[in-house]
């Protein structure tokens, strides 16, 4: 999946979104109408972008969260999204997820969780 892929994805998905086109540019907006009051972003590149990947998280924030670990060996970001308390190990994970930078490890994780859904109590 590329990163515009990946971008539409959590637009759609996480985030409610839908595009539109208008005098100055393409915009993600809240619903069909083209209201300038329901206008969210831009430019939106989340894969790329931190601050918009944790927008994304924040979507999600009401049932999980999350842990993020660096590897400076391998330079690589591993991303857990799950529900529950992990200190006490009452805990599911919902997705795991690694990649390059941690802006992209997170939004693989989102979507990752997004696909098994809202998750069950703990």
């Amino acid at each position: 999946m590329t990163n515009e892929e990946i971008d539409r994805k959590l637009a759609t998905e996480c985030m409610g979104w839908t595009r539109h086109t208008l005098r100055s540019g393409d915009w993600w907006c809240q619903n069909s109408k083209q209201d300038f009051k329901e206008i969210q972003c831009k430019d939106w590149s989340p894969s790329t972008n931190i601050a918009q990947a944790f927008e994304c998280l924040d979507k999600l924030e009401a049932y999980v969260n999350m842990m993020m670990w660096s590897y400076p060996d391998t330079k690589k970001y591993r991303v857990q999204i799950y529900s529950g308390d992990y200190e006490t190990d009452r805990h599911k994970i919902l997705s795991d997820a690694e990649s390059d930078t941690p802006a992209m490890a997170i939004c693989l994780a989102i979507l990752a969780a997004i696909e098994k859904g809202k998750p069950d109590a703990v």
